[in-house]
Formats: structure tokens, sequence, C-alpha cells
């Protein structure tokens, strides 16, 4: 069994960055995001990856995203 675990700061603040621009180009969202915990297990070829994090965004761009999620453009 694999297993990779993000604790550091430094790469946290990395998946935080790309996470949010990932958000930002195929959503149109500003957001911020705060990566507590990531881990990824591989057993047997399967793999399980856990993700904590907090997505933090004004209400107009909460709006916008569920707008998106209700017509199905995601």
């Amino acid at each position: 069994m694999d297993e990779l675990k993000i604790g550091s700061k430094l790469l946290g603040g990395t998946v935080e960055k790309i996470a949010a621009g990932v958000l930002k180009k195929k959503l149109g969202c500003e957001t911020k995001i705060y990566l507590h915990d990531l881990s990824v297990t591989n057993k047997d070829g399967s793999a399980h990856a856990h993700l904590d994090l907090d997505i933090c965004m004004e209400e107009e761009e909460l709006k916008k995203l569920l707008g998106k999620l209700i017509k199905g453009e995601t």
C-alpha cells in the first residue's frame, strides 16, 4: 500500500493556489481555499483520496456558482 500525505504549509499552499485557479478557470468563481488535510492511498490498484478543505467566497460568487450547478453548466 502506498500513501501520500500533504502536511507542509509550503506544499499545502501550492495545492490551495492550484485548486483556486482551477475553480476560477472552470467555474468563473473567485475563491480562497484553505487546505487542512490531503491524503491519497493506493492499495491493490485502487486509489482513495481524502480531502479536507474550506472554500471562502463572496455571496455573489456563491449565487453564481449555485446558478450554474442548477442549470447543469458545470
